[in-house]
């Protein structure tokens, strides 16, 4: 399932009031824990090898938030771009997000 692609995350001031809104609208699970890196808009890029994918954002300008973790799901790592907007590069493995669901 490594397929690249793009993620796009909208933060809300409301965490409770928005998931209480997409989970009903879209039939959606309760939201992950929010913390400094993410902007009111946050994009997730997903990449096939996130290692190769690392040194080149870097070399463009990105810095490392957060070194690459691994997870059931995949790997990521967080990432600032040079004004100072959060993103992510992930890699998912098996069958991504699908590893987690219950």
């Amino acid at each position: 399932m490594n397929i690249p692609g793009l993620l796009v995350n909208i933060d809300v001031p409301d965490l409770e009031k928005a998931e209480r809104f997409y989970c009903a609208a879209f039939g959606l699970r309760a939201a992950r824990d929010y913390a400094r890196h993410w902007t009111p808009v946050h994009l997730d890029f997903v990449v096939s090898d996130l290692s190769h994918a690392l040194v080149r954002a870097t070399a463009a300008g990105a810095t490392v938030e957060k070194v690459a973790t691994t997870h059931a799901w995949g790997r990521i790592a967080l990432l600032v771009d040079p004004f100072g907007n959060g993103f992510c590069l992930l890699q998912f493995e098996g069958r991504g997000y699908d590893e987690i669901a219950k």
